[in-house]
């Protein structure tokens, strides 16, 4: 990873509000690998690679999708009671 100044950081950061670009679990994935390398790498000496830092998708039972439905609807299984 090059240096950059703080005046090049802070353009960078201001273009990136105007104009987003990549993916950001990508750069996450990237920065986490360059943060876990920069502090001694694997255990062993190798380096970690941005694609060990992706997310492991998480499917979700149907008892958990269950759950956030009936959390949605109020907790009611005919959802939240009407104010009559």
């Amino acid at each position: 990873m090059r240096r950059i100044s703080c005046v090049e950081l802070r353009k960078q950061q201001a273009f990136y509000l105007l104009e987003p670009f990549g993916e950001s679990w990508r750069q996450t994935a990237a920065l986490r690998s360059d943060i876990k390398n920069t502090f001694g790498g694997k255990q062993g000496g190798g380096q970690f690679k941005w694609q060990e830092m992706m997310p492991v998708p998480h499917r979700q039972t149907a008892e958990e999708m269950e759950q956030i439905l009936m959390m949605a609807m109020g907790g009611l299984p005919n959802g939240p009671k009407a104010n009559l």
